[in-house]
């Protein structure tokens, strides 16, 4: 009898991350050359945030309709189980000390000095869109978790934890505060610093989310659909941003195009 796909992948998780991790590099580069490439300016924003939104909301449906028919038990058990057993010591420690930048202290934080910044800067819209963001995706992922209500799985690590499992909240809200970091980058900072941002931040929101996997707080589907919904609520706040920027009140100066 052949080995499960997800056995395979489960059994070498380091090096499928590294894996993962550069393909997410080469998909953000080009997703970033693509969307400088349009030539409307004031449009390619709403075209990208609506492709963006498609995508992460049916990627997040189909894992949350493959959990509700319990497709996802057994795969989801025997992948935790078996990262466990062929996780190295030393992946262990990077991952329990990356976890923690996407502790609720630590997007707290995030939240509250970027909101500060932007008022400093006058930047009123892109305050807004900042607390909009990080403490929606708060009150949206604690609303999701009460509506699938998902055990977590048992953690020979640490003490459980009292929240359910489904969607990750480490893993949503890391993309949500870092994800939104890079766009700011975009906003306020020279070309330069644009594509570098847009990498860093992806890279630290996927390690975070790879982390829960690992340290065995979440199902592997757990992460992937806190990601899904992190995507889509992160790309709904910068569309109202953008908006905002193309539309401002008479009373305001018109924004740049970019």
């Amino acid at each position: 009898m052949s080995t499960p796909w997800w056995i395979h992948i489960a059994t070498h998780a380091a090096e499928y991350y590294a894996m993962a991790l550069v393909a997410i590099w080469i998909i953000v580069t080009l997703a970033y050359r693509t969307h400088l490439a349009s030539a409307d300016g004031e449009n390619r924003w709403l075209t990208t945030s609506l492709i963006v939104m498609a995508l992460a909301g049916s990627m997040f449906s189909w894992i949350a309709y493959l959990l509700q028919t319990g497709n996802l038990e057994q795969m989801d058990a025997e992948f935790s189980e078996t990262v466990r057993q062929y996780a190295s010591p030393y992946v262990m420690g990077y991952f329990n000390v990356v976890t923690h930048l996407g502790n609720t202290s630590t997007l707290t934080i995030i939240c509250v000095l970027t909101v500060f910044l932007m008022l400093l800067l006058r930047q009123y819209t892109l305050a807004f869109g900042s607390l909009l963001a990080i403490g929606g995706n708060s009150i949206l992922n604690v609303s999701l978790k009460d509506i699938f209500e998902r055990l977590r799985p048992i953690n020979p690590y640490s003490e459980p934890l009292d929240s359910w499992s489904f969607p990750s909240g480490h893993s949503s809200g890391s993309l949500v505060a870092y994800g939104l970091l890079a766009y700011l980058v975009l906003r306020l900072l020279p070309p330069r610093y644009h594509l570098p941002a847009l990498l860093l931040g992806s890279s630290i929101a996927f390690t975070i989310a790879t982390s829960r996997v690992f340290l065995h707080y979440h199902y592997a589907s757990d992460v992937l659909a806190g990601l899904m919904s992190g995507l889509l609520w992160l790309t709904f706040c910068i569309a109202v941003m953008e908006y905002a920027r193309s539309h401002p009140s008479p009373h305001q100066p018109s924004p740049d195009k970019g």
